[in-house]
């Protein structure tokens, strides 16, 4: 904003300057980016203030990005840059760029997750009725103002008749004076420490404060720390303003320079940690009658904004985004490591105690903490005396590292009371003003509480208190035994962690998809790609529950032709049909086998990973559960939101989940658990650490330590009108798309590569700049990047492959010519079983995604069997199934048209003769001569879905494929669809 003020708009600032000439109006930007000064006298303050809000009211913003590999080539050859300034000259705005790129080290800025749309023209902020109090009009005194909302000011005056919403007072004469003017009187806290009480006149609350002496510099860092608290405090009260003393110049003999350098540079570093903050007034009153003071604290004041004479500028100067503040991240870190909890140098630590209070009587931990800590805290311990369970209790640190214990003292060790305590933990911490917290495995002592219920507990109260985050900025989980740590990292990484300030009615979870939660039919729905339904292990949609039923006479006959094709299914799968006569395209079938709450979860992930997998942006989503398997409202909408927050983690594609609600009476059960859950930061403010751990969760992969794959950046357009901000935004959007072309190579054997094979492919695509996913969930390999770059990057297509005919194309067949080797190799081989057929035409089927993903796996069981793993088969299939086996290859699901006497799979046949009765009728019949990978074989079966196990012993470590005769096998039988490529179609 301020760039686009002083450059597109400097004319006008300039107008203004003239206008108020006679006033000594000068507006230019200040020491920082983010900083925007104007000077003037008393009179012309007040007057540019007005016009400078009326210029930003009528600015427009748009913010979107575009994400895809060779952005960081793009931009560093200078081409993205000079894209930029062409739209910003022809378009007459401000174009911020903010680059994510994966070169391994920090970003050049935030990163921003979603598009979003932002108009600073609305009045709906209640900033500029808060900012007529604030206006500071004497001589001395100035305000610098920054663009994450806050206002820092100061003037001359007496802090006792100060009107704002939280006044600090320090022990001595401003106590006093405070107590004269009818403030309250409070009890005196211990040094370093604060108290609040009520307030009095228009004061909402009073800060007591008591520091300690200068010290030659030892007391710096318990000033720093009173700041600090003041600050968050006023964060904790919800306030909008709070006036301070300069604390500690008095008796305390600070010097007055170094007391106000240090709480101007605590409260610049909470305004640029706090963006978010409703603290938006922060003002100092200097003592009137201390010259020396004033001129001190005036000569640091400078230092900040570089300029003497400046004033709020109000609604305008705000963040781009702070119309979106009711999605505002609390900016909170969740870490969890090994360690002893106290050893943490946090605000605090917890721990564990009994209703007696006696350390000794507790767990291994507070025996510890007890030797560590000293009397001082036993000490304070006794004086609190007996407490009942269920509650938390704060003492000082003692000797520990932190400043605080925050004992939790449990009744008994029940799940959902420990999680209550756990919360207690936390809000001590926030009431306290504590910025750090350090949490152990509670329950998994003296408790016998397990690793994944304290697991589930802990986060479940962070979530659960995400809402109230204030103070509290960082929380680490310190988990002590080596072989709990792996289960609380799962359960960190299952509720990848976002709190929030508010809760809007319509939210989004913390992953890559919306939710949507709605009363409705499911049946009608016509806005997603999918519906889910509910269907038995036999595939009949009449012998499910109503959903099912209802679906089946709204889809009408195909729908069940389709399922009776695929046969029976096995509990807990998945499986795709086309939508019939719905409005929708497709029904994702999933298959529970029992009523089990867990069971039912996992079904509706594995529902949501087949529709993820099949590229769907969107789905709905009925109560899972709540028909034929008993289960209440309150149950379902738990497993439904589980099953999500599980499934953020792997998603990739889905952009937006509809829960459809049938029955108008348990919408509020669902709205109530959504309400639960933590929101995504739309607005990508809050700790780098937490974005990046977004980041990796929304691509669901696995990457190497400090490794980034993104390659994206934000940009926010800012222009005088709508019309505009759209010609600059269509105008990068083509400049964008005209300099790249993108090209998906896709394997499907990434479970089978090792770690260092993985770790080699990962280097050479950050050289070449393109975008590597290694997907082991979905047994896949994605890359993309520029169509030279990917090529480099695949596995190599066949030298005797003609030309693909273009980038879009997925499959290309080239009918071989009769005289040629190629031609008359195949025809040998098929006349030598089949006989004297007549020929039509051969065809080669040109697929690279399915060439590479078949080479892949060949390559990994070359290596398991020695080279011999590979045969040319065929295989005879009617005319029908061509142009879905030449798109998508052999498909298993398709078996049992001609029986499964040996297992159901893809079959083949040694010999064309076999295939023949396979190969269709009419005026052609059609029979693949395709290379699979058969590698170790054993005697198939009609029961068997997948090869048995080599060794009882090891039942992961299967046979490769089946045949009808182990000695001298004619058929072979293949379950996974990369082990077979129809490399010629033979038509005869």
């Amino acid at each position: 904003m301020r760039r686009y003020l002083l450059e597109p708009r400097q004319e006008d600032l300039r107008t203004i300057e003239k206008q108020l000439k006679d006033f000594i109006v000068s507006i230019k930007k200040g020491k920082d980016d983010d900083d925007f000064v104007i000077s003037g006298n008393r009179e012309g303050l007040s007057r540019v203030r007005k016009k400078i809000d009326a210029l930003i009211d009528s600015t427009e913003l748009k913010t979107f990005k575009v994400k895809q590999p060779g952005l960081r080539k793009y931009f560093d050859s200078g081409k993205g840059d000079q894209l930029v300034k062409s739209v910003e000259k022809d378009q007459d705005c401000a174009i911020k760029v903010q680059k994510k790129f994966g070169r391994g080290g920090r970003d050049e800025v935030l990163r921003v997750e979603s598009e979003s749309d932002a108009s600073t023209s609305s009045g709906d902020s209640d900033d500029d009725a808060e900012d007529d109090h604030a206006i500071t009009t004497a001589t001395d005194s100035s305000t610098l103002v920054r663009a994450q909302r806050h206002r820092v000011s100061w003037k001359p005056g007496n802090i006792e008749k100060e009107k704002a919403d939280v006044l600090v007072s320090s022990l001595g004469a401003c106590d006093k004076a405070i107590m004269n003017a009818g403030g309250p009187q409070a009890a005196t806290p211990n040094v370093g420490d604060i108290t609040v009480s009520g307030g009095f006149s228009s004061v909402g609350h009073v800060i007591h404060t008591n520091c300690c002496k200068w010290n030659n510099g030892g007391g710096e860092p318990t000033l720093r720390t009173i700041v600090q608290k003041c600050l968050q405090t006023g964060e904790t009260l919800r306030a909008n303003s709070i006036a301070l003393p300069v604390i500690g110049t008095g008796n305390l003999q600070f010097p007055r320079d170094t007391a106000s350098r240090i709480m101007l540079e605590e409260t610049v570093n909470f305004c640029r940690a706090n963006p978010a903050s409703n603290l938006r007034d922060i003002r100092f009153v200097v003592f009137n009658q201390d010259q020396a003071l004033i001129s001190a604290f005036k000569n640091e004041m400078d230092k900040h904004i570089g300029h003497p004479a400046i004033t709020p500028l109000t609604s305008g100067m705000r963040s781009f985004l702070e119309k979106k503040k009711t999605m505002g991240t609390s900016g909170v870190s969740i870490e969890v490591l090994k360690g002893d909890v106290y050893q943490e140098t946090t605000d605090a630590i917890v721990n564990i105690i009994t209703k007696d209070l006696n350390m000794d009587s507790a767990g291994k931990l507070s025996q510890t903490v007890k030797q560590l800590a000293g009397p001082q805290v036993e000490t304070e311990l006794n004086q609190l005396g007996q407490q009942s369970g269920g509650t938390a209790l704060i003492t000082s640190g003692g000797n520990l590292l932190a400043q605080k214990i925050i004992h939790l003292i449990p009744d008994n060790s029940g799940k959902d009371h420990l999680q209550q305590c756990v919360e207690r933990c936390l809000w001590l911490a926030e009431t306290h003003g504590l910025r750090s917290i350090s949490i152990p495995a509670v329950g998994t002592g003296s408790l016998h509480v397990s690793a994944v219920d304290s697991a589930s507990l802990i986060f479940n109260a962070l979530k659960n208190f995400s809402g109230s985050f204030r103070s509290v900025r960082k929380v680490r989980i310190v988990i002590f035994e080596s072989p709990m740590l792996s289960v609380f990292q799962q359960e960190h990484q299952r509720y990848s962690f976002s709190p929030q300030v508010g809760v809007p009615q319509h939210m989004t979870l913390t992953s890559p998809f919306g939710v949507e939660v709605i009363n409705g039919d499911l049946t009608q729905e016509n806005s997603t790609d999918a519906i889910m339904n509910i269907i038995s292990t036999d595939m009949n949609m009449n012998n499910a529950g109503d959903l099912s039923k209802a679906i089946a006479r709204q889809s009408g006959p195909l729908v069940q032709q389709e399922c009776n094709q695929l046969g029976k299914q096995l509990p807990g799968t998945a499986i795709i049909t086309s939508g019939g006569n719905l409005q929708v395209a497709h029904i994702v079938h999933i298959i529970p086998g029992s009523s089990d709450k867990q069971h039912l979860q996992q079904c509706l992930e594995e529902g949501l990973r087949v529709a993820d997998a099949h590229n769907f942006q969107a789905i709905s989503i009925p109560c899972v559960g709540t028909g034929g398997y008993g289960l209440t409202g309150a149950d379902s909408a738990q497993l439904t939101f589980k099953a999500l927050n599980a499934f953020s983690a792997r998603c990739k594609n889905i952009q937006k989940v509809r829960v459809v609600v049938f029955q108008a009476s348990m919408m509020q059960e669902f709205l109530e658990e959504q309400k639960k859950q933590p929101v995504q930061d739309i607005e990508g403010e809050g700790d780098s650490e937490n974005a990046a751990a977004r980041q990796t969760r929304r691509r669901g992969r696995r990457q190497a330590p400090g490794q980034s794959n993104e390659h994206s950046v934000r940009i926010s357009v800012i222009g005088k009108d709508k019309v505009s901000i759209r010609k600059a935004v269509e105008s990068l959007k083509k400049g964008f798309s005209d300099a790249f072309t993108m090209e998906k190579v896709e394997t499907d054997v990434a479970s089978q590569l090792f770690d260092k094979q993985k770790d080699i492919l990962r280097k050479e695509a950050k050289d070449r700049d393109v975008k590597l996913e290694i997907e082991d969930d979905v047994d896949r390999i994605v890359v993309r990047g520029g169509p030279t770059e990917v090529a480099d990057e695949g596995i190599a297509l066949p030298k005797h492959w003609a030309p693909m005919p273009g980038h879009d194309s997925t499959v290309h067949k080239v009918e071989l010519r009769p005289g040629s080797p190629e031609y008359q190799d195949v025809v040998r081989k098929f006349q030598e079983t089949a006989g004297a057929f007549n020929i039509q035409k051969i065809e080669r089927v040109q697929n690279p995604h399915l060439y590479q993903s078949y080479m892949v796996r060949k390559k990994k069981m070359d290596k398991d069997t020695g080279g011999n793993s590979e045969r040319q088969l065929f295989h005879g299939t009617d005319a029908k199934n061509i142009n879905h086996i030449n798109t998508h290859g052999f498909d298993r699901n398709f078996c049992g048209t001609r029986g499964t006497a040996y297992g159901r799979g893809v079959y083949f046949a040694r010999d064309a003769q076999y295939s023949v009765a396979c190969a269709g009728g009419g005026g052609g019949r059609h029979m693949y001569f395709a290379k699979v990978l058969v590698g170790q074989y054993c005697v198939g079966d009609p029961s068997m879905i997948v090869p048995p196990p080599k060794n009882p012993s090891k039942p992961e470590i299967l046979y490769d494929s089946v045949v009808d005769n182990q000695s001298n096998p004619s058929i072979f039988v293949v379950f996974f669809d990369n082990q077979c490529y129809p490399e010629y179609l033979i038509t005869f």
